[in-house]
């Protein structure tokens, strides 16, 4: 995995545009467990990388359970069970302490941002040719239609 491709995404986007936003939200995670995964000794900067993904994701998980969420209903079920997925994996890193399972929460956020970058008619909002596996989503974002 090649993960220097995210720091690409470090800087906060300039517009408020709410897709971009979360994209830039999921990468900026991205890139956070990257970092302690290339330390693999530091066990702090795990914990703390996993932490934080946790919390972005119960942001996400709050927004779909909104009853006034304009998501459909079955994209929010998506997302739940995404979100359910990427609590448990989470709570197992947190529990063995193993750098090498960040693999997967990378390239879920990496790839959830890059389904966020594309615009309704499936073309970048943002340069993204860094993100490697760009899965295209639904029009909305996963907290708020843009």
């Amino acid at each position: 995995m090649n993960n220097k491709n995210i720091s690409a995404y470090n800087t906060k986007p300039e517009h408020t545009n709410p897709r971009d936003v979360e994209a830039w939200a999921l990468l900026e995670s991205a890139r956070d467990m990257a970092k302690a995964m290339d330390s693999h000794n530091d066990l702090g900067a795990l914990r703390n990388a996993v932490r934080s993904n946790m919390i972005l994701w119960t942001v996400f998980q709050d927004a779909v359970l909104d009853d006034s969420s304009p998501l459909p209903f079955e994209i929010r079920q998506n997302l739940l069970n995404l979100s359910r997925f990427v609590d448990k994996h989470t709570l197992e890193i947190l529990a063995t302490e193993d750098f090498n399972k960040l693999n997967i929460l990378i390239d879920i956020n990496k790839n959830i941002a890059a389904g966020l970058l594309q615009t309704i008619d499936d073309q970048p909002s943002l340069q993204n040719d860094d993100i490697d596996s760009a899965v295209p989503t639904e029009t909305g974002t996963l907290i708020s239609e843009a």
